[in-house]
């Protein structure tokens, strides 16, 4: 298998299903309603929903970075971007959006040439190779985390 197939295989899995520690990120946000996904369910956590637009946020970081040959270093804003109002249909445009994110990162991967994945990301201090599995563990991290959160919020209903 060649380097940007595994790559591209570690994002799916990490993101879509048969991850080998558990649910993947999306199996994980099966069955969250936008009332879940907005509530605060462990005091001063973020919510389900925050968490969704932090990894659309940074795949979309990491996207524009492997195209960029200046560095691309998002603020706090851009780290933790507002969301929209708390509605169903917004909830479902917030997965759509992490979704084309998650899509347009693979088929970013799959297009590189080998070489591209020794190469360091432009103001960093890691490679593009490293940059492409952390978005991947960036998914396992707050999936975790967005586990925790619909356990406590069905214990708060």
């Amino acid at each position: 298998m060649r380097i940007y197939e595994q790559v591209a295989d570690t994002l799916e899995r990490a993101y879509t299903a048969n991850a080998w520690h558990g649910p993947a990120l999306m199996e994980t946000l099966e069955g969250v309603d936008h009332e879940t996904a907005a509530v605060h369910p462990i005091p001063g956590s973020h919510s389900i929903w925050e968490l969704v637009i932090h990894l659309t946020a940074w795949k979309d970081v990491v996207r524009e970075r492997l195209s960029s040959a200046v560095p691309i270093l998002p603020t706090d804003a851009e780290d933790w971007p507002p969301g929209p109002d708390l509605t169903a249909p917004n909830w479902t445009s917030t997965l759509e959006r992490l979704d084309r994110g998650h899509q347009q990162i693979v088929e970013a991967t799959r297009a590189l040439a080998p070489a591209r994945f020794d190469e360091i990301v432009p103001g960093k201090d890691y490679s593009v190779f490293v940059m492409l599995l952390g978005i991947a563990q960036h998914d396992d991290y707050h999936g975790g985390q967005i586990s925790l959160l619909k356990k406590a919020a069905r214990l708060g209903k």
